[in-house]
């Protein structure tokens, strides 16, 4: 268990780095693949940030909640989906280098 004190640090120090990616990936906008992959794991920056204010377990079964299961499902594949596609896709294709 960590105390109150610790979880607002790491709070902080995830949402930070969530934050400092989100500009990163604003700044890299003309190239898709760099885009693609700082935006996304600034999300999981995001999203584990919140792992510490309510504790992992917790933010999971309120992900698993009825109103919230489809969201939290989309939210993760589209995820997963964007790396896939900004990883593979576009390094076998130009499509990184017409951006």
């Amino acid at each position: 268990m960590l105390h109150l004190s610790q979880r607002f640090w790491g709070f902080g120090i995830c949402f930070t780095i969530g934050c400092v990616l989100g500009i990163a990936s604003i700044i890299t906008i003309f190239n898709a693949t760099l885009f693609a992959t700082l935006y996304t794991f600034a999300n999981i920056f995001y999203l584990g940030s919140t792992f510490f204010l309510v504790g992992p377990m917790k933010q999971v079964r309120n992900m698993k909640e009825e109103s919230r299961m489809i969201a939290s499902i989309v939210y993760l594949i589209s995820m997963v989906m964007t790396l896939v596609v900004a990883l593979v896709v576009c390094k076998a294709s130009s499509i990184s280098s017409f951006f």
